[in-house]
């Protein structure tokens, strides 16, 4: 008869029940090995011949479920007590997208809160560091308060990297004010491609298509933050002059080029 060295898990011992076949042991059930958290560890066994061997078989590990994240307490805050964020990347608030956000919250309030930090210049007030949108239709809705989430003070570069790194996750920024914000952050904060690529998820390759867009013609920009072109047609006009890409800009307006 073999004996196991090893440990418990809980009340319940796990013991040898025999040799099997060319002295391989066999102590662990149909039950156990049916147990799909099982890895492999070495165990040492004493048989009846006083002779000791090491062999590999499976002990079951089991792992605490994970706790799910706090969310951040939230408070109302008055709107008249919050002002817009200076590094905002967002430079177009579209009238009539807003005000289907503002009917949205008069019937079910505003989901997601909006992220503020202290103004330390004129204490009792907030810089808004991401929720602008929110706040505006907040307002068109008549609502005098929107819930936010308290940050501690930031630098003008941290509020930077968090205004912009909350509208890109959004996928809802328009591709001229994300390459202007990308641009932002690297002039005046001395990033590089590589660096801000890190900081916000995204791959260097996509950070470069995206700055592209920035040697296109005014014309073409101008047209792109409408939404009248797409970014690969503001990409295809750069190099070209104002006066070349302005009747081209026109044609893809009308629908008479692609």
């Amino acid at each position: 008869i073999a004996t196991v060295r090893t440990s418990r898990f809980g009340n319940v011992p796990w013991q040898a029940q025999g040799i099997g076949i060319e002295g391989v042991p066999r102590f662990l059930s149909e039950d156990d090995w049916s147990l799909n958290m099982a890895k492999p560890v070495r165990r040492s066994i004493v048989t009846d011949n006083s002779f000791e061997q090491e062999f590999d078989t499976a002990l079951p590990t089991f792992v605490a479920p994970k706790k799910e994240k706090e969310r951040e307490p939230f408070q109302e805050i008055s709107l008249s007590l919050i002002v817009p964020n200076p590094e905002q990347p967002r430079t177009e608030f579209p009238a009539e997208s807003l005000q289907e956000l503002a009917d949205s919250i008069r019937v079910h309030g505003v989901i997601s809160p909006v992220v503020l930090v202290p103004n330390e210049d004129t204490p009792g007030f907030y810089w808004l560091v991401a929720g602008e949108r929110r706040c505006r239709a907040s307002i068109l809705a008549g609502k005098e308060t929107v819930p936010s989430i308290i940050r501690k003070p930031m630098t003008r570069r941290e509020m930077a990297e968090l205004a912009l790194i909350e509208n890109v996750q959004r996928e809802d920024l328009n591709p001229l004010d994300t390459a202007l914000g990308y641009r932002r952050l690297m002039e005046e904060y001395g990033y590089f491609q590589e660096d801000l690529a890190a900081k916000i998820g995204k791959s260097q390759s996509s950070i470069s298509r995206a700055l592209q867009v920035l040697q296109a013609p005014v014309v073409a920009q101008e047209a792109l933050q409408e939404g009248s072109i797409g970014m690969m047609t503001a990409v295809a006009l750069k190099g070209l002059t104002e006066a070349e890409a302005e009747p081209l800009v026109e044609a893809v307006k009308a629908g008479e080029m692609t």
